[in-house]
């Protein structure tokens, strides 16, 4: 659990009777934040980590022990898409995530439009890593190309501004991405 984030009355219980029948158990995400910004964020996440597809999100994910020994621990190498590089491998492994809606977890989102804008760029960063370990399999090239040529169906229903800035986190998040798949190339190239 992130340190910026609060649990409903049933998450511990809700998630250890999970755990003693799964291996990976997810808890339900609700984002909560004040101010302009941070409504837009928490709207932008929702619909990113809210869905039956979505792996795992590290503020409410719970594992049995046995789970690291077989798939690693978190990666160092990129801070800011440990959670997403884990489900990787442990999807690869066979595991499958299970879903605990009684565990509810909320989670802080900023109203600093910045701040908001480092995460995208360091989330295009980890993006690369996980391109660079072979992670994007034919069904996320596909999603990986369409978000490049930002070719999403848009969401009218949610709005003008959640969707402006949805097609901004792409464009900074692939801009990160192209960054340090330049910088990679380049770093190669001279060390010859």
């Amino acid at each position: 659990v992130d340190s910026d984030c609060i649990v409903n009355h049933n998450f511990i219980k809700s998630m250890i009777a999970s755990l003693e029948k799964h291996p990976i158990v997810q808890a339900k995400l609700s984002f909560l934040g004040e101010g302009y910004f941070a409504k837009i964020f928490c709207m932008m996440r929702d619909e990113a980590y809210n869905k039956p597809d979505f792996h795992l999100f590290a503020p409410g994910v719970g594992f049995q022990k046995n789970t690291f020994s077989d798939c690693g621990y978190f990666s160092e190498e990129s801070p800011h898409t440990y959670d997403s590089d884990f489900s990787y491998r442990i999807l690869r492994k066979g595991y499958k995530v299970f879903y605990e809606p009684n565990a509810i977890i909320y989670h802080h989102c900023t109203n600093n439009l910045f701040k908001e804008v480092k995460v995208w760029f360091n989330y295009g960063k980890g993006r690369y890593l996980k391109y660079d370990k072979g992670y994007f399999g034919e069904r996320n090239i596909k999603t990986f190309l369409t978000s490049l040529f930002y070719l999403r169906t848009f969401d009218l229903k949610l709005g003008f501004m959640y969707n402006l800035f949805t097609l901004m986190y792409m464009i900074i998040r692939d801009s990160a991405f192209i960054y340090v798949f330049v910088k990679r190339i380049f770093l190669r190239g001279t060390k010859k």
